[in-house]
């Protein structure tokens, strides 16, 4: 078999592997069409086989965009995550969990194994500053590879995941809690 060396290459035989992977599907598709287009059935368009064979299609082409990007940035993807921390006065690490409360969002902060500590998330850091903390947003770059596998529920699993980089710059964000499935791996590797 013949190696490819260049990118362009490289994303040429993505693209025909996309394409062959996507023709059953874009067949069924069609023969759906001309069904419906026929009269022969009215309900197809839309329904539960409908729906899956485009989610189905929405999956091949996101995995071979992750492929193709993965072959543009030298075989490794990336990914910023961008997180609201509490820390102390002091700069110390308090927590980073922010949960839907009663009234809104707030941080959860464990002191020991029963006792629970709720902060709301606030628009100013002076309401922070007043009970004790001060709020961090926390930058992280990760970099990671992808071999096209998948969970059993269809999230893709990515592999050999760093964090390339951290940053910590006090600040507020307006959606405090931005967790990602990259983050949760690297976490539970």
């Amino acid at each position: 078999m013949e190696t490819l060396t260049s990118v362009e290459e490289k994303i040429a035989a993505l693209e025909i592997r996309r394409e062959d992977a996507l023709k059953p599907y874009n067949e069924i598709q069609e023969d759906r069409m001309r069904r419906y287009f026929d009269c022969q059935d009215d309900t197809i368009l839309g329904g539960i086989s409908d729906q899956v064979t485009q989610e189905t299609m929405r999956t091949i082409n996101r995995k071979f965009d992750l492929f193709i990007e993965q072959v543009k940035n030298n075989g490794r993807l990336n990914q910023e995550v961008e997180t609201l921390c509490l820390y102390d006065l002091e700069g110390n690490f308090v927590t980073d969990i922010v949960v839907k409360g009663k009234f809104g969002q707030c941080f959860i902060i464990k002191n020991g194994d029963s006792d629970v500590q709720f902060v709301s998330v606030a628009k100013r850091q002076a309401t922070y500053n007043k009970k004790g903390f001060k709020a961090i947003i926390r930058k992280r770059n990760y970099s990671f590879t992808f071999n096209g596998s998948e969970t059993k529920t269809g999230r893709f699993i990515f592999n050999d995941i760093k964090l390339e980089n951290e940053t910590l710059t006090e600040g507020i964000v307006e959606h405090p809690y931005n967790k990602t499935w990259v983050e949760y791996l690297y976490n539970n590797k």
